[in-house]
């Protein structure tokens, strides 16, 4: 029997406006938004409805902005059924809520605090991330050879690779790379995410989830770092606390969810990045996105998600 997967978004995905038609229109968005407000004790109903953009791409604010709209989006479609849940990055944290491995509040506090570190530490090191389209990891590793300080950290697709390290190095690296590479992409994030340059605040966060219940779960939840179902609480959170300063192994989580039968993707989140990276390797898999209220409305019918909520 073919199988479902849900996958939650991660940074990048942000736009000014995300979420404002789906607060108006479903009473489970407009609750998450209304407990986002309260726990983070920041606007965030302000910074996604009406931004402003330089305020919502800051790292401090970006992740939980999306935390937000993600389970905003996963309550209203009712919390559909899985039988494999992943998250790109932040989108781990919105994973383990799914699975009730954490608790909302709990999701909402460990959000806040994996930004705070990871802000702080991209501000203390002059660092980036560049996207590699066109080439297999192990090419562009060896072109990026005679550098140090760079590292693979996001593997998106067998040709989709992001490459993290300070701002000077990433210049010299896509030197070496834009010969080769069909496109090379600078990222808009403020640091080297994924990579050891974060390990200061890896090891913060590690110290932090010490004092977080983790519960065990029944769906498994496919981790950043080693693209390996847990359902475990205790190896959740030491996924979740090793994954800021690791790569991202995104297209192993894909492949293994693929030889696990599944046909159907959802993502959830205010982008269709992790729907494209689908697409692209497996084109006979149905696809559903939820950046719209529109497409929210489409995954609804789709999935045969009885009593719609989200209103017209």
């Amino acid at each position: 029997m073919d199988k479902r997967a849900i996958l939650f978004a991660g940074q990048g995905a942000q736009f000014v406006g995300m979420g404002k038609d789906l607060y108006k229109s479903s009473k489970e968005a407009k609750e998450v938004f209304d407990l986002a407000n309260e726990i983070l004790e920041v606007d965030i109903k302000e910074l996604c409805f009406r931004g402003p953009k330089q305020d919502l791409d800051k790292t401090l604010n970006t992740q939980p902005s999306i935390f937000t709209y993600n389970m905003a989006v996963y309550a209203a479609l009712q919390k559909p059924a899985a039988d494999f849940i992943a998250g790109h990055s932040l989108g781990e944290v919105c994973a383990a809520v799914a699975v009730d491995s954490l608790s909302l509040e709990s999701g909402f506090k460990v959000i806040k605090e994996r930004a705070a570190l990871m802000q702080k530490v991209a501000e203390e090191n002059d660092g980036s991330m560049i996207a590699v389209i066109g080439l297999e990891a192990d090419e562009i590793a060896k072109l990026l050879e005679p550098l140090d300080g760079v590292y693979l950290s996001n593997f998106n697709s067998a040709t989709q690779t992001t490459v993290s390290g300070s701002k000077d190095i990433l210049t010299e690296a896509k030197k070496l790379l834009e010969g080769a590479a069909k496109m090379v992409v600078d990222l808009a994030v403020s640091g080297a995410f994924h990579s050891p340059y974060m390990q200061e605040a890896a090891n913060g966060f590690a110290q932090y989830l010490k004092n977080i219940d983790f519960k065990d779960s029944t769906t498994p939840l496919i981790t950043n770092v080693d693209a390996r179902p847990k359902t475990k609480g205790t190896d959740i959170r030491e996924a979740l606390s090793q994954q800021i300063s690791s790569p991202v192994q995104f297209s192993q989580t894909l492949e293994l969810m693929n030889k696990g039968k599944v046909k159907t993707f959802v993502e959830v989140g205010p982008a269709k990045i992790l729907a494209n990276l689908v697409k692209r390797t497996y084109r006979q898999s149905d696809v559903y996105t939820t950046e719209t209220i529109d497409s929210v409305r489409t995954t609804f019918n789709n999935l045969s998600i009885s009593n719609s909520p989200v209103r017209n």
